[in-house]
């Protein structure tokens, strides 16, 4: 009976795994959006980079649809570009903060 139990329960593990990296991301188009979902939610972002902003060791894409991407230097020169980005949602000192994870542009 126990063998059987463990079978089942890697079994149940498995299929929520399975649909844990399966499920595409959640696409987003504005930041008020962002607010009715949790931490370390990944979203997919479609948009054009309007001006970037450069600190320590990070780069910030400013997108015309308003919504702000942390991407980690280094990261290729996008003003001006299409990006389609996924991304992760973080939230420090009560601001949301949107850490590129993959990224892709024309």
């Amino acid at each position: 009976m126990r063998k059987f139990s463990f079978i089942l329960t890697i079994l149940g593990i498995s299929v929520l795994l399975l649909l844990l990296f399966a499920l595409p991301p959640t696409k987003i188009s504005s930041p008020s959006q962002i607010n009715s979902y949790i931490s370390n939610q990944k979203f997919l972002i479609e948009s054009e980079v309007i001006k970037e902003t450069y600190s320590q060791n990070s780069k910030t894409l400013h997108l015309k649809n308003n919504l702000s991407l942390s991407c980690t230097l280094p990261c290729p020169a996008l003003l001006n570009k299409k990006i389609s980005a996924i991304v992760k949602l973080e939230r420090y000192n009560n601001k949301n903060y949107l850490k590129i994870l993959e990224l892709s542009y024309n």
